[in-house]
């Protein structure tokens, strides 16, 4: 799933997608603080590999500066037949022209970390998310 902003506004989208896949169904949104005008926000629900895909490729840099650009909230639901749990990370860097690949197959009520892969410009970084 792609987002565009409209190349006259910068914009704050939020992109939401979501999968059932019995027994457990999962829900994501990330929500762009601000995106330059004419950027182009890229989203993947990778179901083989358990990944939740952000590509930040296409997002332009700020002309000016504001803390809120490559600035995003997350959140993510893992619902089952026990009931739901939700994992929010606000105010997560993704800096532009970054490949963030969230891993969820791990999250329980007693694993409540989320791993996180950044590649950008070649570089690999691993972090881990608590919500």
């Amino acid at each position: 799933m792609a987002r565009r902003t409209d190349p006259a506004h910068d914009e704050a989208p939020v992109l939401r997608v979501g999968i059932e896949d019995a027994p457990d169904s999962y829900d994501f949104a990330i929500k762009a603080k601000r995106l330059t005008g004419g950027s182009k926000l890229n989203v993947r629900l990778d179901k083989p590999n358990f990944q939740f895909d952000i590509d930040t490729r296409g997002v332009k840099k700020a002309s000016t500066y504001d803390v809120r650009f490559g600035r995003y909230d997350l959140k993510f639901e893992r619902m089952t037949p026990a009931g739901t749990m939700t994992f929010r990370h606000p105010n997560l860097l993704i800096p532009t022209g970054t490949i963030a690949k969230l891993n969820y197959k791990a999250f329980s009520d007693r694993h409540r970390t989320l791993d996180l892969e950044l590649n950008h410009n070649g570089t690999r970084t691993d972090e881990k998310l608590s919500g």
